[in-house]
């Protein structure tokens, strides 16, 4: 066989041991382990050549899934602005092997000790083994049949991008795009940070650097160049604010453990957060995304969705509050619960929020994000900017 198939279904918990078609597969059939409450579990890999992780590209790696915004990060860090609980192996003979604990939710991947994958868990969930197969390839064609793959995008978001932060004024970003074309430098998009807005305030633009922000794209789009914008996922706390007006009129925002909302400092001060995970804050964010996406809006770059809240220790915030989820996405749940899910439940929309978008870009969407889990890249892709570290391998 050319490519190797998945022998499970991992959408419905129901399906997971059936068979996902009738057809010849490898012998070698992924294995399904169930992991409880506490429990570590070990697979050997005998000696490894070269194990890819989340966080490194080295043998001797911990890994902790636990979404963290990590500027600066350097050979001790553990976790960071992603969580895929994955692991690929190239095993002594050039065959491969790969290693997804099947969860959203906090765990923990120990590279660092004899050549063996150890996974503890803080709470029950399996473990799934891709191979070994042939070649990396095949492990990776595996895992997709498994998690689901990336939607197609635009062509034009295959090629160079500019991305900063950030550009203080529609002058300057102008000056950039002119600059790119003068000297016969090829480039297709460029980014606006949040500079763009006013005060910081989500679906805003400062009426004295960026007036007119459809002039913007308009001239843009004449010189070749698609635009894409950030929008993060906090709310500056102010009354008169009409995206705060609103909602707070839904009551859609993250909830302290004794009900009241969740007021955290991000970059317009203090901010208060959607609860995603509730229908009616998904379809509130996409209508403010359509009326957004008027202005000449070629793609949005989600942001700050670890989340990130300042001014705390854990850089987010705190496991104790209340996420008023639908049934269907694990009902009402404490922060520990929905953490790696903040930004994924905020763009299960991708389908609402991305029409005029797709209008635009030929039937394609274009969304990014910087911090997904496995299966998100069905919903968006995933930024790269501010990947700064210590260590350069």
């Amino acid at each position: 066989m050319n490519i190797s198939l998945c022998s499970y279904v991992f959408i419905n918990v129901r399906f997971r041991l059936l068979p996902k078609i009738k057809k010849e597969i490898q012998t070698n059939m992924n294995r399904f382990i169930s992991l409880t409450n506490g429990h570590e579990h070990k697979i050997s890999l005998g000696l490894v050549r070269f194990v890819c992780s989340p966080v490194s590209n080295a043998i001797d790696t911990q890994v902790i899934t636990w979404n963290t915004t990590a500027w600066g990060y350097g050979s001790g860090t553990t976790s960071l602005y992603q969580s895929h609980p994955w692991v690929l192996a190239i095993l002594p003979h050039g065959d491969a092997l790969g290693i997804l604990v099947d969860t959203t939710k906090h765990c923990e991947i120990d590279l660092r000790k004899e050549s063996t994958a150890k996974l503890i868990a803080t709470s029950p969930y399996p473990v799934i083994t891709f191979g070994p197969f042939a070649s990396a390839t095949n492990v990776l064609t595996s895992l997709s049949h498994a998690i689901g793959t990336v939607f197609m995008p635009p062509k034009w978001s295959l090629g160079y991008q500019q991305c900063r932060w950030s550009y203080d004024s529609d002058a300057r970003v102008r000056e950039i795009a002119k600059t790119f074309r003068d000297k016969g430098i090829p480039c297709d998009v460029i980014w606006m940070d949040i500079d763009y807005m006013d005060g910081f305030r989500c679906f805003t633009f400062n009426k004295e650097t960026f007036p007119n922000p459809k002039s913007l794209a308009d001239d843009l789009h004449d010189a070749g160049f698609k635009a894409i914008w950030m929008l993060d996922p906090r709310i500056k706390h102010e009354k008169g604010y009409f995206v705060y007006e609103s909602g707070s009129e839904k009551d859609i925002w993250v909830q302290t453990a004794d009900g009241k909302p969740f007021v955290g400092q991000v970059w317009p001060g203090p901010c208060v957060f959607p609860d995603f995970t509730q229908e009616k804050a998904r379809s509130w964010w996409a209508n403010l995304v359509k009326d957004f996406i008027s202005n000449g809006v070629d793609g949005i770059w989600n942001d700050m969705n670890e989340p990130t809240v300042f001014k705390s220790i854990t850089k987010t915030m705190p496991e104790s509050n209340i996420h008023r989820g639908d049934d269907e996405l694990g009902g009402h749940q404490n922060h520990t619960h929905y953490h790696n899910l903040y930004i994924s439940t905020r763009e299960r929309n991708r389908e609402i929020d991305a029409d005029s978008l797709r209008e635009r870009n030929g039937g394609r969407t274009t969304v990014y994000g910087g911090l997904p889990v496995a299966a998100r890249r069905r919903f968006s892709t995933t930024t790269l900017h501010e990947r700064h570290t210590k260590n350069h391998r």
